[in-house]
């Protein structure tokens, strides 16, 4: 598979990922309550979103890293080491100033609780 049409697949994958979230910002929030995944406020790279993306994303060899910033994704694949960027949905870009800003606190990380966003297999 040429670079481009991994790079739209994987794009197209996530943004998929990411609107299946819900189509408000509580939804959002309601949807990864309901998977039980956590996250850290205002780290790209422990974001709450970023546990979700990690967790089936992630579970894919070509993906690196993920982070979520304000108002895209960036999922950095292994080998050859090249970026995806993905636009946030606008229901998950609110949700994650919403997030940033204490609004869903029950979804933020505890010094407890180990890192949510493991991968998972795909069968699951």
């Amino acid at each position: 598979m040429s670079h481009s049409c991994a790079n739209r697949s994987l794009r197209k994958e996530t943004r998929a990922l990411l609107e299946s979230l819900g189509n408000s910002p509580s939804s959002v929030a309601g949807s990864l309550a309901t998977l039980g995944i956590t996250g850290a406020q205002r780290d790209p790279g422990s974001c709450v979103i970023t546990g979700f993306l990690s967790a089936i994303v992630g579970a894919e060899r070509r993906v690196g890293r993920i982070e979520v910033f304000r108002r895209v994704v960036v999922v950095t694949r292994r080998r050859p080491q090249r970026w995806t960027i993905v636009r946030l949905p606008e229901t998950v870009r609110l949700f994650v100033a919403a997030f940033d800003s204490g609004l869903y606190p029950s979804l933020v990380r505890t010094a407890e609780q180990p890192p949510s966003g493991e991968p998972v297999s795909r069968a699951s």
